[in-house]
């Protein structure tokens, strides 16, 4: 019994070593006493071994569970604190190497220093004087340092004539070394208006011993202010004028710069109602854009710009001019110098001209040439009160005037003066005009363009009466306007058969013969351009593709439509391109002179007048120029 007992508890022993890192679980004890003894079957009267008394009785007992620190088991717990250990210990060698390595070579953007220096105010057209400092602070060298300076707008080179600066990008010959400073010298020439602030930008590029990567340092800006403006403008103009006056406003540019001037532009800025007529000088772009080549200093110079303005009155109406220095583009502004404007009001005109053109109220009037034109003028006092001896002059111009085709009914035309004049010796009705009546007046003129390039007739009315004021006093009142008469090209289209390219001549019922066709398009007077001519042709001729000549040929088999783009054509001038045509006539035009190609159509634009200009050419036959009797066909 003794050995069975001693293997469960060897049993139970090796569970419990085994079953380590298990939650433990209670063992019960329990105790043997003496009347329980097993004995032998047979043996009861001889003991077999002494009897040993039993222990005291043994109550059941649970171990206690293993203690855990911090929320984790003994096992888990030593893990954690070798991973701290462990980071410690990395953290500290990488830091130490670092410093060991890098220690006082370290490179700060900080240790850097940048500025730039100049004065505040400069005149505008000078030089201004900069300098720009850089400082190296830290302990190594910098090297392949580049200075980058941005300028304002406008700003010139003071080396080189005429050149732009927007930025430079400057390299320092050689490193700086620690502690030491690099000054660096620049100047440009500045330019802007009166008063205007600007600013220029510098910032550096460098790189240090022993690295590739490139570093940037940007110092504040400098700023400054245009003292004088290099240009004055000074503006003459009238401050009141009437609706369909032509006007003159007299622009005068002065220097104000210790250097010349180059490369000057003025532009204009007109409001709406304003139409430019001329200037003086002419422009070099559109119809508001001047150059100046060069102004020295105190020199100055004149532009005369004349205008209709057209308008209601009491309305008030601003002309703006800035003058700047020519950017890339010769005909932008790539900095403003001054800028000037005048300011003028409409009025009610004390004596109102309408003048009519062939019944057309329009400032400009197109006519064909030879055309013979009346001009109606009708002068009506606006006042409420009567004025008197009326006077009408009408002043002509241009090149399509012809002297001996201007007829007056009642007035007389100055040849020698080019003038048509009205006045109270010629029509009585203007030696008194009462409030709000009206005087009708008329010539008439027939122009002549021919040989004339951009033909046309100008025609300044104005008209004057003397009023009594309020105090008595006599005042002269006038009014004046303006119109024009454009005379049109006249293009046309002409088409001829060259001749046979191969076939019978006449041709034959049931052989095919090919013509040469030629389209001419003949121009006069002013350039044209969109130049179209268009026909259509039979259903028994075919188009076969073959062209010659200037412009661009096309075909539309839908319609049987043959177009030929000619393009621009100069005033006198012509083009023409040929075409190839099969022709296979059936017995049904036996006897006959068939069409070959029905009327041509030409289509173009004016380019002075601005009118659609047409034209049109009768239909071509089989019937060949200068052999009459060639074109029937035969059987």
């Amino acid at each position: 019994m003794s050995d069975k007992r001693s293997n469960e508890q060897l049993d139970n022993l090796r569970e419990r070593l085994y079953a380590r890192g298990q939650e433990p679980q209670p063992h019960k004890r329990t105790s043997l006493r003496g009347a329980d003894a097993p004995t032998v079957d047979g043996m009861s009267s001889r003991p077999v071994a002494p009897v040993i008394p039993p222990p005291p009785e043994v109550e059941e007992v649970e171990e206690e569970e293993t203690p855990s620190y911090f929320g984790f088991g003994t096992k888990k717990f030593r893990w954690v604190l070798l991973i701290v250990g462990a980071s410690f210990f990395i953290l500290s060698v990488l830091a130490s190497s670092l410093y060991l390595m890098l220690g006082q070579n370290t490179v700060s953007g900080s240790n850097i220093g940048l500025g730039i220096s100049g004065p505040f105010t400069v005149g505008g057209g000078d030089v201004i004087p900069l300098q720009v400092g850089i400082t190296n602070q830290n302990n190594i060298s910098i090297e392949s340092a580049t200075v980058i300076v941005e300028y304002p707008p406008g700003t010139r080179s003071s080396d080189e004539e005429g050149k732009e600066l927007f930025s430079e990008r400057i390299p320092l010959e050689s490193g700086i070394m620690p502690g030491d400073t690099y000054n660096l010298p620049l100047k440009a020439r500045v330019f802007g208006e009166e008063n205007q602030e600007a600013s220029i930008r510098v910032s550096v590029e460098y790189r240090v011993t022993g690295s590739s990567a490139t570093f940037y340092k940007e110092a504040a800006p400098h700023r400054f202010k245009i003292g004088s403006a290099p240009v004055t403008m000074k503006i003459e103009a009238e401050k009141t004028i009437s609706s369909g006056q032509e006007t003159t406003v007299r622009l005068t540019l002065t220097s104000n710069s210790s250097s010349p001037i180059t490369n000057l532009l003025v532009k204009a800025d007109y409001p709406s109602g304003f139409e430019f007529t001329g200037s003086e000088p002419a422009t070099v772009s559109g119809r508001n854009v001047w150059s100046i080549d060069e102004l020295k200093p105190e020199e100055s110079t004149t532009i005369e710009v004349t205008g209709i303005v057209i308008g209601t009155e009491s309305e008030k109406y601003v002309v703006r001019f800035t003058t700047g220095i020519a950017g890339q583009r010769s005909t932008d502004l790539g900095s403003v110098l001054a800028v000037a404007d005048t300011e003028f009001t409409l009025e009610n005109p004390f004596l109102a001209v309408d003048v009519r053109v062939n019944n057309e109220q329009s400032e400009i009037v197109t006519i064909a040439p030879g055309t013979q034109t009346t001009i109606s003028l009708a002068l009506r006092n606006t006042l409420d009160t009567t004025v008197y001896d009326g006077l009408v002059e009408v002043k002509l111009s241009g090149n399509a005037l012809a002297s001996t085709d201007v007829n007056v009914s009642n007035g007389y035309y100055d040849s020698n003066s080019k003038t048509v004049r009205f006045n109270v010796s010629e029509v009585s009705s203007l030696r008194r005009i009462n409030p709000d009546s009206t005087v009708n007046l008329s010539f008439s003129l027939r122009p002549d363009a021919s040989g004339i390039a951009t033909p046309q007739v100008v025609m300044d009315v104005s008209a004057s009466a003397r009023r009594v004021s309020e105090n008595s006093a006599r005042e002269q009142i006038a009014g004046t306007i303006k119109r024009v008469i454009k005379i049109e090209s006249r293009p046309t289209v002409a088409q001829e058969l060259l001749g046979a390219d191969s076939g019978p001549v006449p041709p034959k019922s049931g052989q095919t013969t090919k013509y040469e066709v030629e389209w001419t398009v003949n121009n006069s007077a002013n350039s044209i351009s969109g130049a179209v001519v268009t026909a259509t042709l039979p259903s028994y001729v075919e188009w076969t593709g073959d062209t010659s000549g200037s412009g661009a040929w096309s075909y539309n088999p839908s319609t049987r439509t043959v177009e030929w783009r000619a393009g621009s054509i100069s005033a006198g001038g012509n083009s023409s391109g040929t075409f190839m045509v099969n022709f296979l006539p059936s017995s049904s035009l036996a006897g006959r002179t068939p069409t070959l190609v029905e009327a041509a159509h030409l289509r173009s634009d004016d380019n002075f007048t601005g009118s659609v200009l047409r034209h049109s050419s009768g239909a071509l036959t089989t019937e060949i120029s200068g052999n009459r009797d060639s074109g029937t066909v035969q059987n």
